[in-house]
């Protein structure tokens, strides 16, 4: 047996998660994420909204004309100024400050792994807070070693065959959440992309 055999061992099995799972065709992506969100509101008058890498605010806008009894209120933080209360700047400093315990929801719509933003929002251990997350695996198809670390993969193991390890990255994703005490998911994903939508509640 070599080294990377003996390593493999060591790798933990896939904690139990409960999904819910659709799929999507891609040009109706927009529509997806508004759905996703629109079913799933908290139940109060007042919702309050951070949304990461909120752009134009096109999601949580479409989000308040299906909604008309429902005060939603979205701060929005982005690099790129926008219309709208916004924090202009970088997600993780903001976030990394902020009283996250204060909104209902946390929206983590990005091009690309959240991994980084989700270690904050489980460092603060929060309660009674959904997240809207976007899952999209780039064209080099790494992923975060953090979180591959986090769910029992070694550097060394990393390090010799990297590609096997960045394979089924949203099996991966979803061990990481359970990893993190997530128990149930609804997600949708874009057919024949890596592109996923989902949520979850703490």
């Amino acid at each position: 047996m070599n080294n990377l055999q003996a390593d493999m061992k060591m790798i933990p099995r896939q904690l139990s998660l409960s999904d819910k799972c659709f799929s999507v065709e891609r040009n109706k992506s927009s529509y997806t994420k508004m759905r996703l969100r629109v079913e799933n509101l908290p139940k109060k008058k007042v919702v309050k909204v951070l949304e990461a890498y909120g752009g134009r605010n096109i999601v949580w806008n479409s989000v308040k004309t299906k909604v008309s009894n429902k005060d939603i209120r979205v701060l929005s933080i982005d690099g790129v100024e926008t219309s709208g209360i916004q924090l202009r700047g970088d997600c993780q400093k903001f976030m990394t400050g902020m009283n996250l315990q204060a909104f209902d929801i946390i929206d983590l719509d990005a091009y690309s792994v959240p991994y980084k933003l989700l270690r904050i929002i489980f460092e603060k251990k929060l309660k009674d807070v959904t997240i809207f997350f976007t899952f999209t695996q780039t064209l080099t198809g790494r992923l975060h070693r953090g979180m591959l670390k986090e769910i029992g993969y070694t550097q060394k193991m990393i390090e010799k065959v990297p590609e096997l390890f960045f394979r089924n990255g949203f099996e991966k994703f979803k061990n990481y959440l359970a990893f993190r005490g997530v128990r149930k998911i609804t997600y949708f994903f874009e057919k024949d992309e890596k592109t996923v939508f989902g949520m979850f509640k703490l």
